[in-house]
């Protein structure tokens, strides 16, 4: 090879690798254009699922409360049950007292007369 033709080929080369580079730049270029879009939707989607979280949130707190329930409703029946209970039973009492007040008054003035 003589010095021009190796000059030729270096110059080839030179012009091969500037290609080249032009290439890869433009490439990484247009990718980082697409990755770019890319977090944008991301950060977009994010933002929606951060949204349905807050909303969430309140519902599952409501399914929590909303599983005792039956509980709270059971003990509230059973206390309003007892309360009725109790009240009936003191009525019963004191109409029981009143007869037998009324009854003990009839029979001493039946045998004082």
């Amino acid at each position: 090879m003589t010095d021009n033709e190796i000059l030729t080929a270096i110059n080839d080369l030179k012009i091969q690798v500037s290609t080249y580079r032009a290439e890869v730049t433009a490439q990484n270029t247009v990718t980082n254009a697409k990755l770019i879009s890319i977090d944008e939707k991301l950060c977009k989607q994010n933002g929606r699922v951060g949204k349905l979280e807050e909303r969430m949130t309140p519902l599952e707190n409501h399914v929590a409360n909303t599983e005792k329930l039956p509980d709270k409703i059971r003990q509230l029946e059973d206390e309003a049950l007892s309360n009725r209970s109790v009240k009936k039973f003191m009525l019963l009492m004191f109409t029981s007292g009143v007869a037998l007040g009324g009854l003990i008054v009839a029979v001493i003035k039946l045998a004082i007369g």
